[in-house]
């Protein structure tokens, strides 16, 4: 199957026709429908595409709702690590406990705070990274919080492996 698409990321940054296995129907690069075979020779003619004034990014297929599940998720735990960041912070100006005790705390919250905000950014920008940073995670929660952790852990790393998500995430 082959993208005949002349804007497709593949033709513009490769300068040939995209080549896809049979059981694909559109480009996962572009969205275009996929054709059997192709007509003439375009696969020695390279394509040359202007980017416009603004924009440097390939455009975006349309997000699998269960990718919008998963990036929604992990927005929810920023925000409440965020709060509990907050909290501790405020807590800490006022408390009995030893300051090294509330910097330790401080200094894990954020770090477990940036590590999901990136993963949740990176999946929702559809790169393969903020995917590999939620992998990541559903394996940490799976390992680190057993029994309960497996609950979210499990299913997300399952969909996330799926071939289909490796080629939309590539």
């Amino acid at each position: 199957m082959y993208c005949l698409n002349p804007a497709c990321p593949d033709r513009s940054m490769h300068g040939i026709v995209g080549e896809y296995t049979d059981e694909l129907t559109h480009c996962p690069k572009c969205g275009m429908e996929l054709v059997e075979e192709l007509q003439g020779d375009l696969t020695q003619s390279p394509v040359t595409i202007e980017p416009q004034p603004g924009f440097n990014e390939t455009p975006l297929l349309p997000r699998p709702f269960g990718v919008t599940v998963i990036a929604g998720f992990l927005n929810f735990v920023c925000i409440f690590l965020g709060a509990a960041l907050l909290f501790l912070l405020w807590k800490g100006l006022f408390s009995s406990y030893g300051k090294l005790e509330i910097l330790l705390g401080v200094l894990i919250l954020l770090l477990f705070f940036g590590i999901y905000c990136m993963a949740a950014i990176g999946l929702w920008r559809q790169q393969n990274w903020g995917r590999r940073a939620t992998l990541a995670l559903a394996l940490l929660v799976t390992i680190l919080k057993f029994p309960v952790g497996a609950i979210v852990g499990v299913p997300v790393f399952a969909y996330l492996v799926r071939p289909s998500m490796r080629r939309f995430f590539r």
